[in-house]
Parts: structure tokens; C-alpha cells; sequence
């Protein structure tokens, strides 16, 4: 199902007296408030009362979610032998690139160059693209100077960008996906 679904279906759950399980300490607050407020009005938008819950609350705790730590986060902390070497590779992979992006961005920036947070993105991508069983990026490259490196998800944009210079401050967060895995470094 699409993931724009979710909020959809967890209202329609929750309005069915379904008791829901969610980490607390996870998921948005969008999609808890959605459980609340359906099982507070319960099917057809009729209020109901403590004596509709399937599974009584205690007081004062949610009648809609039972809030549970997810067993998917420690199944996917236990990795095989493939997966460890894949993440091994892609990490070496990656380490070769940032590497030498460094390297070329240190030569450029003592040289007196001014680059943009747009070039940096593009050089760094570049470098990751030479690398064995590059794919794509495993996310849009955050390059952000100064005050740019501050701002969450930023997306450095032509003509809008700010300039790389001896005197900037330059936020990196990037990571490649390869064939044998995916990494993400911040710099």
C-alpha cells in the first residue's frame, strides 16, 4: 500500500476499537494523533465510552494505541556474514570517494577558489559515481554553508545557494547506495 495511505488506514483501525502498537518514541505524532481522535469518535463518528475499548486502558492511558518498542528494529540490528562484508565494501567504497572529495575540496578552497554548495554536491556525486556498483545517492545530498548547514533536509538549488570559501562553515550529509550496501556520513 502506498505509504500516503497510512494515516487513512490507521484512522479506519482505530475507529474499529482496533488497539494499535506503535513506538511512541518513533512514530510522528500525526500518525498517533490520527489513532486518538478515530477512537475517540469510534465507527460512524459516534463518541464512545470506556466500555467499547477491546482491551480496557488503564486510566488515563490511550484507547486507541499500546505503546510497544518494535521487534523489526533489533531483527534488523542482527546482520549475517553477507550482510556485514556488503557493509564493509560500501563503506570502503564510499571511504575512497569522500576521500578524495575531501582532498580535491581542501586543494580548491586553499587555492583562493569560491564554489557553490550546488558544485560541492555535484563533485562529491561524481566521485561516488567512479566507485564499483555505484547505484544513486541513498538520499538528496545535504551541502549546506554557514547557516544552510542548520536548516533540515536543505537542498541546495541554482541561483539560490550560498558560496563555499576559506572563511565557510560547510555541513556535509550525504551517502551512496552500492550493490553491496548503503552508507551515510556527515561531515
Amino acid at each position: 500500500r502506498p505509504y500516503e495511505q497510512l494515516v487513512a488506514d490507521v484512522k479506519a483501525k482505530a475507529a474499529g476499537k482496533a488497539r494499535i502498537a506503535m513506538d511512541t518514541t518513533k512514530v510522528s505524532y500525526a500518525v498517533y494523533q490520527a489513532a486518538e481522535e478515530a477512537a475517540a469518535a469510534g465507527p460512524r463518528g459516534r463518541k464512545r465510552n470506556a466500555a467499547d475499548a477491546v482491551v480496557p486502558a488503564a486510566a488515563g492511558a490511550s484507547k486507541a494505541v499500546v505503546d510497544l518498542v518494535s521487534p523489526i528494529v533489533a531483527a534488523k540490528a542482527i546482520k549475517n556474514a553477507a550482510e556485514l562484508e556488503g557493509m564493509r565494501q560500501a563503506h570502503l567504497r564510499d571511504a575512497v570517494a569522500i576521500c578524495g572529495f575531501l582532498n580535491w575540496l581542501e586543494d580548491k578552497i586553499a587555492s583562493g577558489a569560491t564554489l557553490t554548495e550546488v558544485e560541492v554536491d555535484l563533485e562529491l556525486t561524481g566521485r561516488r559515481k567512479q566507485q564499483q556498483g555505484f547505484v544513486e545517492t541513498s538520499f538528496p545530498t545535504i551541502a549546506g554553508a554557514n547557516g544552510n548547514g542548520a536548516i533540515i533536509h536543505y537542498r541546495a538549488q541554482e541561483g539560490s545557494c550560498k558560496t563555499v570559501d576559506a572563511n565557510t562553515l560547510l555541513l556535509i550529509d550525504s551517502g551512496g547506495q552500492y550493490d553491496c550496501g548503503t552508507t551515510d556520513i556527515t561531515r
